[in-house]
C-alpha cells in the first residue's frame, strides 16, 4: 500500500465519520411520525359554500377553532377510504377543531346524501360546493390537475 492510498483512505474515513455525526444530529431534530407543518396556519379564504340543507356557510362561521378542510367527491376512490378517518377525527377532536368535508359533486345533495348515509358518517359535517369555489379559493385546482380530490388543508384559522 502506498502513502497516497493510505492518505485517501484516511480522508475517506474521516469524511464518513463527519457525515455520520451530522446525520445523527439531524436525526435528533426530526422524529419518525412527527408532523412538521410546511408553514404557519393561514387565514381561511373568503369564499362561500352550503351545508347539506342548502344554507349558506363561510369559513367565518368556524371562528375560534382550527379548521381541517377536505375537498372530496363521491366518485373519488381515495375519498372512500379517507372519509371514515375524517369522521373519527371529528368525533375524537370535536372540542378542539372543526372538520369541514366539502363535497365537489356537481349533483349536490341528491348524490351526496345517500353516499354519506351508506358510508355511515355520523359526526362529520358535510358541506356542498358543486362549483368548486372552495378549491379555487385554496388554489388547489389548475388546468393540469383539474378535478382531483381529495385535497386537504389543515390548521386554517377561521
Amino acid at each position: 500500500m502506498t502513502w497516497r492510498s493510505a492518505w485517501f483512505g484516511t480522508v475517506a474515513l474521516a469524511l464518513l465519520v463527519a457525515l455520520s455525526a451530522a446525520a445523527a444530529a439531524e436525526e435528533e431534530k426530526i422524529r419518525l411520525g412527527e408532523f412538521i407543518p410546511e408553514s404557519a396556519p393561514q387565514p381561511a379564504p373568503e369564499t362561500g359554500f352550503t351545508d347539506a340543507d342548502g344554507k349558506p356557510v363561510s369559513f367565518a362561521d368556524f371562528k375560534g377553532k382550527p379548521v381541517v378542510v377536505n375537498l372530496w367527491a363521491t366518485w373519488c376512490q381515495p375519498c372512500l377510504k379517507e372519509m371514515p378517518s375524517l369522521d373519527r377525527l371529528q368525533s375524537q377532536l370535536a372540542d378542539k377543531l372543526a372538520v369541514a368535508a366539502v363535497s365537489e359533486d356537481r349533483a349536490g345533495p341528491d348524490r351526496v346524501g345517500p353516499f354519506v348515509a351508506a358510508m355511515g358518517l355520523r359526526k362529520l359535517k358535510i358541506y356542498l360546493d358543486p362549483k368548486s369555489d372552495v378549491g379555487h379559493a385554496f388554489n388547489v385546482r389548475s388546468e393540469a390537475a383539474a378535478r382531483t380530490p381529495p385535497s386537504t388543508a389543515a390548521g386554517l384559522r377561521s
